[in-house]
């Protein structure tokens, strides 16, 4: 119920997201905005390489177990690295709506919600979904809401949003997680976590095209504004999952959580 409560003050906090920068800044501004999250976010699974999926699931099933400090090192020195690689590889196809002056607030931005989703799974994993929803609705509505507001170069805002995000969402995870044991990290566990994630690519990369391919099509043959139509339209039909989404959100880390005790009966 929290989580289904969470979806739609979330979705709520998106729509006022949206109007507001519409209102205050206009469409076309909205347009690259919504260009530029879309595409990052969409892509978030592959940067983790499928923590964002295998961190709930295998530290659900034992809290004691390393799992999130894995998960914390993978990401410097495996989705740093990605996210660079991906910029670079958006600015060399000459994408629209994306420059190469502003190559770094990318990179920022990126790291930004990269860190969201972690943090994220990572309170997931702990079955503490309150927790849970309250950085997600941070990171995806108020946050950006308060730098809009005071904010009016596109730029400036995702360079605040990405770096308040990052630093937020990095203090999350940390202070939950007891803070990083490297010397807790074994090959093993971490083999199973990469494997668990590499093995999901397939359907992330789905992911992106459905999510983000058409507004990128889009976007090279159109002005901003029908791309902020578009992507509020695309919104609009998202509007089911907060009914589906929170089932599997719930039950997944405790399903993986009685299953590992052997509580077949209660599964």
């Amino acid at each position: 119920m929290v989580t289904f409560l969470n979806g739609l003050i979330v979705i709520g906090g998106v729509f006022i997201l949206n109007g507001l920068i519409a209102r205050i800044h206009g469409l076309e501004l909205l347009g690259e905005f919504l260009l530029i999250k879309r595409t990052l976010s969409a892509v978030v699974g592959i940067l983790l390489i499928g923590m964002n999926v295998g961190l709930p699931n295998y530290l659900s099933r034992n809290f004691q177990r390393p799992f999130g400090d894995i998960s914390f090192i993978l990401f410097i020195i495996v989705t740093i690295p990605l996210t660079v690689i991906l910029i670079v590889s958006i600015l060399w196809f000459d994408i629209t709506g994306f420059y190469s002056e502003h190559f770094w607030i990318y990179i920022i931005f990126s790291l930004g919600i990269s860190a969201q989703f972690i943090t994220y799974a990572l309170y997931r994993g702990y079955m503490n979904m309150i927790g849970a929803n309250i950085f997600q609705l941070l990171g995806t509505a108020i946050i950006p809401i308060i730098v809009f507001t005071f904010v009016i170069d596109l730029y400036e805002g995702l360079s605040w949003i990405g770096s308040c995000i990052l630093i937020v969402m990095i203090f999350a995870f940390i202070i939950r997680n007891n803070g990083i044991n490297i010397h807790e990290i074994n090959f093993h566990q971490s083999k199973k976590v990469i494997k668990y994630g590499l093995e999901r690519i397939p359907s992330f990369v789905a992911q992106f095209i459905l999510l983000a391919g058409i507004p990128l099509v889009l976007a090279q043959s159109v002005n901003f504004e029908s791309v902020a139509y578009f992507n509020s339209s695309l919104s609009l039909v998202r509007l089911s999952l907060i009914i589906v989404n929170p089932i599997g959100m719930v039950l997944l880390p405790r399903i993986s959580n009685k299953i590992a005790s052997g509580a077949m009966d209660d599964v």
